[in-house]
């Protein structure tokens, strides 16, 4: 298994993994926006990958709205964190959980992903 960023070849199958998170959102609209939200500079977007595909992703982003149990802003926010059922329970999410530090002046914090420090 292989955690990346999300680029061009894996958004495709990404959104796909979206819908199945997201299951009561507009597919054309999620489709639409896919390519917006890997251009943001305040979001991340890992995938994990196998042979067959990609299995899973995580979607973090910088908040700098009211965070339930935030006393700062901004900070780093696992948006949200997917893994196909039949991978389940192999390490995937945590992987994909601890791959990257989110934004300039970050450092991996208890969750992995990274919180903001001195800005």
């Amino acid at each position: 298994m292989q955690v990346e960023t999300c680029s061009a070849e894996t958004l495709g199958q990404w959104v796909e993994l979206r819908f199945a998170l997201w299951p009561d959102e507009d597919r054309k609209i999620m489709a639409r926006e896919a390519p917006d939200i890997l251009a943001r500079p305040d979001m991340l977007v890992l995938v994990a990958r196998e042979a067959d595909g990609v299995v899973g992703f995580a979607e973090a982003s910088i908040r700098r709205d009211y965070v339930n149990g935030c006393e700062t802003s901004p900070v780093a926010f696992v948006e949200g964190l997917y893994v196909t059922p039949n991978h389940r329970q192999g390490g995937i999410a945590r992987a994909c959980r601890g791959r990257r530090k989110l934004g300039k002046g970050t450092r991996p914090a208890r969750t992995g992903i990274g919180r903001l420090t001195g800005q």
